[in-house]
């Protein structure tokens, strides 16, 4: 049999079971947009029906662990809409460890989590998963990608970005509240060897005028910490313009949102001395004694439609709440903090995360005026946020909250007729597409193959994707190419694009990456298989690469298979489980 055909095989198994247009800010960009909507709503589906073939559940119907579980289930029962049962173990085990540090679990995991009785071992997972260093170098590359942090913005070096990765890092592994990361962010000062200042520096451009850096900071502070796009009322306001898209932005003002950059008309950006390490600019950022916010621009006037009017004193665009230091920028993250909206925020960013969608979709498209009918869940989600503020911004106190419901852990299978309207109420697991390093570092554990990588400024190398600081490591290496093609984006131009397509699903087949590591060699996973029984090695290779055991009908073909030719058999088998959907689904 050759390799096709048993992957044709393997994968028969699943087939039977189963207008006006802003110019610096155009309508094809918005996340919002009903197209792009209506595009990722479409892969949704599409995802979710290849995902119901191979599901599997335990049988058991959810019982409510949390007030997670309170909300999502009464609501489902108001509607009359039953869920999918809760997902089997071997389905969730794989979920929460890709879900919480970014690959499958080891093959010893699974198989120990299968084999435990215990009542209470998915929690005890959860807690084993949150407490691991994988944990952080995973939530480290989340926020790398939040805060769009990259050497490939004019602005950032190598080490300013390493810095900021590390900053990150350690202050998820060392539980830092999160109010304190953003706190800490927003009001840098110092070289961008600290880390922190190259969030600030990252909407730097040299040569344009400070004003559209003020603007530019305000912006992305808001739709980064707050899910509402303020982007438009800083060219124009908000009435005539914004009433289709955000109700409560409609009634805001370009002079509003100027005074809200007033907050930052003292932070300074100052060109130091070449960096010696990459011959990069190097800056330190800093807080002026005094500064005010002007519509008097001396040279470039920059992208944006002219300024009048100012001074302008610093207030703050969603209370009109003014500074009350003279260090504006901590005034700023002082009064963001403590708004709920930045609770709600993230509450609502991490369980898009956990859950497929937020209770706000897109979660950067808040309108706050008719926040009670966008949310499918407001309750839920301003009880989320609530808890997460009562226990001093833990993130990982968040997670756990939403992991260990039983709404989280639904199967991914529905046993009765789904609709796509039942998506909002999560009445099942919605799949996604693991991320271009999801699939790198699941690919290194079912195989339990492949080197380490050099990156630029880091002083030991690294063995995980998730461990790497940016999207354009490892330098011109057949990883980087690998992952480029699975929609790893750049952080700047080009987003994150974890839609199944045609290139993608050729590199998983033909990529020199995977070659090389579902090739039998000395210090392979597959060379240490060599001595073990037949069965014993199929079962193996199942349990790395889909965390589940072998059904009858996919031993009894693989073992056929193998007797053929032993080495090539086994090369071909885990080849072809990596190339089912099964592998590259979180579901």
């Amino acid at each position: 049999m050759s390799r096709i055909a048993l992957f044709l095989s393997l994968l028969g198994f699943i087939a039977a079971a189963s207008g006006h247009d802003c110019p610096s800010y155009p309508a094809s960009k918005w996340s919002f947009n009903p197209a792009t909507l209506q595009e990722k709503l479409k892969s949704r589906l599409q995802l979710t029906n290849v995902a119901s073939a191979f599901a599997t559940d335990s049988g058991a119907s959810p019982a409510r662990q949390n007030f997670v579980d309170d909300y999502i289930f009464e609501k489902l029962e108001k509607q009359g809409v039953p869920s999918a049962p809760l997902a089997s173990d071997a389905e969730f085990i794989r979920r929460v460890t890709i879900d919480l540090v970014g690959r499958t679990p080891a093959a010893a995991r699974v198989r120990s989590f299968l084999e435990d009785s215990r009542p209470g071992k998915r929690e005890i997972v959860i807690d084993e998963l949150l407490s691991s260093s994988a944990f952080s170098d995973r939530w480290a590359t989340w926020f790398d990608d939040l805060l769009r942090n990259t050497s490939n913005y004019p602005e950032i070096t190598v080490a300013g970005r390493n810095a900021l990765h590390e900053y990150l890092r350690q202050s998820i592994q060392q539980g830092k509240r999160y109010d304190e990361i953003v706190r800490d962010l927003l009001s840098a000062s110092g070289s961008a060897s600290q880390g922190p200042p190259n969030y600030l520096l990252r909407n730097h451009v040299s040569g344009a005028p400070s004003q559209d850096f003020f603007d530019d900071l305000g912006a992305n502070i808001t739709s980064t910490f707050l899910g509402i796009p303020t982007l438009c009322i800083s060219c124009h306001s908000g009435q005539h313009h914004l009433e289709p898209i955000n109700a409560y932005l409609s009634h805001k003002t370009r002079t509003d949102f100027w005074e809200q950059s007033a907050f930052f008309a003292r932070t300074t950006v100052r060109l130091l001395s070449p960096d010696s390490s990459d011959g990069s600019a190097k800056y330190e950022i800093s807080e002026a004694a005094d500064g005010y916010y002007t519509s008097e621009i001396a040279g470039y006037p920059g992208q944006r439609p002219l300024r009048s009017g100012g001074p302008y004193l610093p207030h703050y665009l969603f209370t009109g709440e003014a500074a009350q230091g003279e260090n504006l920028r901590s005034e700023y993250a002082r009064i963001l903090t403590s708004d709920f909206q930045f609770a709600r925020n993230i509450a609502n960013r991490i369980w898009a995360h956990f859950m497929g969608i937020g209770i706000v979709d897109p979660p950067d498209g808040f309108d706050l005026a008719n926040y009670e009918t966008q949310a499918s869940h407001p309750e839920l989600l301003d009880r989320l946020a609530q808890d997460f503020v009562d226990t001093g911004f833990d993130l990982r106190h968040l997670m756990r909250r939403i992991t260990s419901s039983s709404a989280y852990q639904l199967s991914a299978g529905y046993p009765g007729n789904w609709q796509e309207p039942y998506s909002r109420l999560f009445a099942r697991k919605l799949t996604r597409r693991l991320e271009a390093e999801e699939i790198h570092d699941s690919i290194v554990q079912a195989t339990e193959a492949g080197g380490t990588y050099d990156v630029a400024g880091f002083l030991e190398p690294v063995r995980w994707a998730m461990q790497l600081p940016e999207t354009n490591e490892p330098h011109n290496s057949p990883a980087q190419a690998f992952m480029d093609l699975l929609g790893r984006g750049n952080r700047t131009y080009k987003p994150r694009d974890s839609d199944s397509s045609i290139l993608a699903g050729l590199s998983l087949m033909n990529d020199p990456f995977v070659k090389s590591r579902t090739t039998f060699q000395a210090d392979t996973g597959l060379a240490r298989l060599q001595a073990l029984p037949d069965d014993e090695v199929v079962e193996e290779v199942f349990l790395r690469t889909l965390s589940r055991p072998p059904t009858a009908e996919e031993k009894r073909v693989a073992i056929v298979h193998m007797s053929e030719d032993r080495i090539a058999g086994l090369e071909d088998l885990q080849w072809a489980l990596i190339n089912r959907p099964e592998f590259i689904l979180n579901h």
